[in-house]
């Protein structure tokens, strides 16, 4: 995902002014729209499908990161006894 600084950045006038092209437009390109506010950084607007591939994308490397962090405290089990472990929870 490219932000375009110049498609993409714009104050919270032109934001507000063109609402629903905005919305529009970015169900098609999924690009975050930066607004600005006194010619700062003031937030990022995003349709929803965006958000939620952002989110479970963020929920993933959180995974993976508790993964590693058991891996580096020893904390492991054995294949064998994690599949016995499986096979008794779920009968599998």
């Amino acid at each position: 995902m490219k932000i375009s600084l110049r498609d993409n950045i714009n104050s919270l006038s032109f934001f507000k002014a063109n609402f629903n092209k905005i919305v529009t437009d970015q169900k098609k390109s999924h690009r975050p729209f930066i607004i600005t506010l006194n010619g700062k950084s003031a937030g990022v607007f995003l349709d929803i499908e965006t958000w939620e591939e952002i989110s479970r994308k963020i929920e993933l490397l959180k995974l993976i990161n508790e993964g590693e962090e058991s891996i580096l405290q020893g904390k492991t089990v054995p294949l064998k006894e994690l599949k016995a472990m499986i096979k008794e929870e779920y009968g599998f």
